[in-house]
């Protein structure tokens, strides 16, 4: 199992938020009793959630407390009202009746407050899922332009190397005005298309590259034109195919071909 690509998957965090199953809960908590990196990751995320709530869990009302006392003390405001106008009832049903009320007040504050934390609580936990969801983006566009720095870093070193040939190709009767360069290091085996000039093909087919060895032509796949009319400067990554001598490149199908169709070859150029 790779623990990293584990770890960043999110299901750590929505374990934490109670947004899995218990199938799925089962498997975290094996693969943390199993791995000690996911067991650390998991607990700081949990103690970090914890924390978060604690931090955002907000208090009742202080005016709560003075309804209360309120409600309480006009109730036993009334009662002494209502014992000069009827015969005088036990005292301890009187104390009784206060409390009950007292307390039914109570429970409906309790109620009150208890909604108001789970709404809170909700609002926490969406917010958390929020935050998630974007720090997972943000990795993603993380590992994407280390990937685009790495390729741009290869492409740099190969172009900059002595050893690297610069093989101009020009365009057939087809497209007289088409341009193309193979950047080809034979040393670090290393290949790269820059398309300077090719015209879009016609709908239903695309362009594929062939390597000419020894009178045989070996494919070097298509061709990707929308890349190249979004970036100017994009150098489609080719192959590296030993004992090539020359390169061509032909119209064909938009799934391609096995062979190339020699008559539809736009251009062409050798080592």
């Amino acid at each position: 199992m790779n623990i990293n690509e584990y770890i960043k998957s999110g299901i750590l965090e929505q374990y934490c938020l109670g947004l899995i199953s218990e199938m799925e809960r089962a498997e975290v908590e094996r693969v943390a009793a199993r791995y000690p990196e996911v067991r650390e990751h998991l607990r700081q995320m949990c103690k970090g959630l914890e924390s978060y709530a604690e931090a955002h869990a907000i208090p009742p009302p202080k005016h709560l407390r003075s309804k209360v006392v309120e409600a309480i003390g006009g109730l036993e405001e009334s009662e002494a009202i209502s014992r000069k106008l009827r015969p005088a009832a036990p005292k301890s049903n009187t104390r009784s009746l206060i409390f009950g009320v007292a307390a039914s007040i109570a429970m409906l504050v309790l109620a009150g407050m208890a909604y108001q934390f789970y709404q809170n609580q909700e609002k926490a936990r969406k917010e958390l899922a929020a935050i998630s969801q974007q720090v997972q983006r943000l990795q993603k566009n993380y590992e994407n332009l280390n990937n685009s720095h790495q390729e741009l870093q290869a492409e740099y070193v190969l172009l900059k190397d002595v050893g690297t040939h610069h093989v101009q190709m020009q365009g057939s009767e087809h497209a007289p005005k088409a341009q193309c360069v193979v950047y080809w290091n034979p040393e670090h085996k290393g290949a790269y298309l820059n398309i300077i000039d090719l015209p879009p093909p016609p709908h239903g087919h695309a362009y594929q590259m062939w390597a000419d060895v020894e009178g045989h032509h070996h494919n070097m796949g298509m061709l990707n034109l929308a890349a190249v009319s979004s970036d100017t400067s994009f150098l489609h990554p080719l192959p590296y195919i030993e004992n090539s001598k020359g390169f061509v490149i032909t119209l064909e199908k938009q799934e391609g071909s096995i062979h190339p169709t020699v008559e539809k070859l736009f251009v062409k150029g050798n080592l």
